[in-house]
């Protein structure tokens, strides 16, 4: 489908800071491309390795800098510019702790998360096993404000959270067992101390070992064994920044949204994980108006996320 965009006479130019080797951010950069064309802007596509920030004595060329991926975060957090920053493809957590960084440069600062919000997954979770009451929830130091969010989303959906903290990875096996044999389901999170390649096999074992599912943080899960997540792709992110950008008028300096987790999302469900578990699951397209609605009766505004 084609989207025609409205032209502005008085054009912004972007930079996007991004890793040109990794191919999920090069797909963000040339999704962006035409279409912002399209609308009168100019995009300047710069790797993360060439960034550099205006100085006193060199002008900032750019009425808004975009950054793509946690990567890409980290480099501008050490230089940030002193126009707008908008992240995307970032966690919230990367965000929250690059914040106070990225401030420096005395602009505004935004982002749209990529990790999928608590409540969406709660309601997934709720979606596919509607009797389920409690929620496993391992986190790591870094991830500890988001157990507290988790906990405020349960309570929204008639659940409660068995929350149980790992400080290391020694201690991720009992901690594991600990919770699984309190909850009824296990909902991951994008902690890499926690789930990672070395992890994610005990992890599933365990977890299925109990009868007990895994909610994923991501389709990367979801491929390597857990039974579904809500995610964003990237072609939503993108149409989300170009409805803004469609919206800047002639003179208008740049206003960005709160950062926020997308409103726009997908479901992915693992249809043999389901099937061995004995799930009769809705299809992913009606997963995904059950969801909408729930957030809708809830009142869940993925714009207004700290």
């Amino acid at each position: 489908m084609c989207i025609l965009w409205p032209m502005f006479s008085h054009a912004k130019s972007i930079a996007l800071v991004y890793n040109k080797e990794q191919a999920v951010f090069v797909q963000f950069a040339e999704a962006l491309a035409e279409p912002l064309a399209t609308q009168g802007h100019t995009l300047t596509l710069i790797h993360l390795t060439d960034y550099l920030p205006a100085t006193s004595d060199r002008k900032q060329a750019f009425d808004l800098t975009l950054i793509a991926g946690n990567e890409a975060l980290q480099v501008v957090r050490a230089m940030p510019p002193n126009t707008p920053i908008w992240a995307m493809l970032v966690s919230r957590e990367a965000y929250q702790q690059s914040l106070q960084a990225l401030q420096r440069g005395h602009a505004q600062v935004s982002a749209i998360y990529h990790d999928p919000p608590p409540f969406r997954q709660l309601a997934l979770a709720q979606r596919l096993q509607p009797g389920i009451r409690q929620v496993g929830y391992l986190y790591g130091p870094a991830h500890a404000d988001e157990a507290q969010m988790l906990s405020q989303a349960a309570e929204k959906l008639g659940l409660s959270v068995v929350a149980m903290p790992v400080s290391t990875t020694a201690d991720l096996p009992a901690t594991l067992i600990s919770v699984l044999q309190r909850s009824d389901v296990l909902l991951a999170n994008a902690d890499p101390q926690i789930y990672n390649s070395q992890t994610i096999k005990t992890i599933l074992t365990a977890a299925y070992r109990q009868d007990k599912t895994l909610i994923g943080s991501s389709p990367a899960f979801v491929k390597a064994g857990s039974l579904a997540t809500t995610y964003t792709p990237i072609h939503q992110i993108v149409d989300e920044v170009l409805r803004f950008t469609s919206r800047w008028q002639n003179g208008h300096a740049v206003q960005l949204p709160l950062a926020h987790y997308p409103s726009d999302f997908e479901v992915l469900v693992k249809t043999d994980v389901a099937h061995s578990l004995g799930l009769n699951t809705p299809g992913v397209d009606e997963l995904k108006r059950q969801i909408q609605l729930i957030e809708q009766q809830n009142r869940f505004n993925a714009g207004a996320q700290p």
